[in-house]
């Protein structure tokens, strides 16, 4: 989790300008985090947070599946 975040941020300066060089400096004032970062936080929360049985297969593709409460 943590190094996805690190990635997320340290590549936010190129999100949408590509970059193929491997020389750039990790992290600089320009780098934040990105909405990449808040939704993988949230998955993480939300299973973390979750009965171990609600995320079996059935269950997802259930259509009956409560929205979450956590907000």
């Amino acid at each position: 989790m943590l190094g996805a975040i690190i990635g997320d941020i340290a590549g936010s300066r190129f999100e949408w300008y590509n970059h193929k060089s491997k020389d750039f400096e990790l992290l600089t004032m320009e780098c934040k985090f990105t909405d990449d970062t808040v939704m993988s936080i949230a998955i993480c929360e939300a299973l973390m947070n979750s009965k171990r049985d609600n995320f079996t297969p059935t269950r997802l593709n259930s259509n009956n599946i409560e929205k979450s409460k956590s907000f």
